[in-house]
């Protein structure tokens, strides 16, 4: 169907698995898999029994049939990898994961004003963000590049300081012994 796939989990009960929950990558895919009825592996999100709806989206790969999926809890200052869904004209939308998409706005894109990013962010390219924000019980999910560039060059500068820690000690001679050395031989 044109907003997503109808699922048969058991005879006579079926689950929507909503177009916004297969990545665009994987879309031609599983419109193939549906024409063809070929298994999917989904997991369920949500069942709304006065509804009579049941919401899915696809496993993770490698999980097991009937165990429930953990997915890493979702806390402002969490620094995931996700997938770029869509661009719109005020900031890119991310894929972080089943029912998990978030936005970064064009402020915390970390990127000129002005720039176009679907050149440089196409569906499906994978984008490092820092969680800034959860509204919503979790629909509504803010993200940072910018921050998550920051993050990973203080991690870097980090790993940089620890490394030349390390070295200096090899040869146990800092700067400042040194400089006594000097005042020793010149006084």
């Amino acid at each position: 169907m044109d907003f997503g796939v109808l699922v048969e989990l058991l005879p006579g009960v079926d689950g929507l698995l909503h177009l916004s929950e297969i990545p665009r990558s994987q879309q031609r895919r599983i419109k193939e898999a549906a024409a063809t009825q070929e298994e999917l592996s989904v997991m369920i999100l949500s069942i709304d029994p006065g509804k009579r709806r049941i919401s899915l989206a696809l496993a993770p790969e490698g999980a097991t049939l009937g165990e429930q999926a953990k997915e890493p809890e979702l806390v402002p200052g969490t620094v995931m990898v996700g997938t770029v869904e869509r661009v719109e004209p005020f900031g890119v939308f991310v894929r972080l994961g089943p029912g998990r998409t978030g936005l970064i706005p064009n402020a915390e894109m970390g990127t000129q004003r002005g720039t176009d990013h679907r050149k440089d962010f196409p569906s499906g390219a994978e984008v490092k963000v820092v969680v800034l924000a959860i509204e919503d019980g979790g629909k509504r999910i803010r993200l940072s590049r910018s921050k998550a560039l920051v993050h990973e060059e203080q991690a870097e500068t980090q790993a940089y300081l620890r490394g030349a820690t390390q070295k200096s000690r090899g040869f146990g001679v800092t700067l400042g012994d040194l400089l006594r050395q000097s005042r020793k031989g010149s006084g």
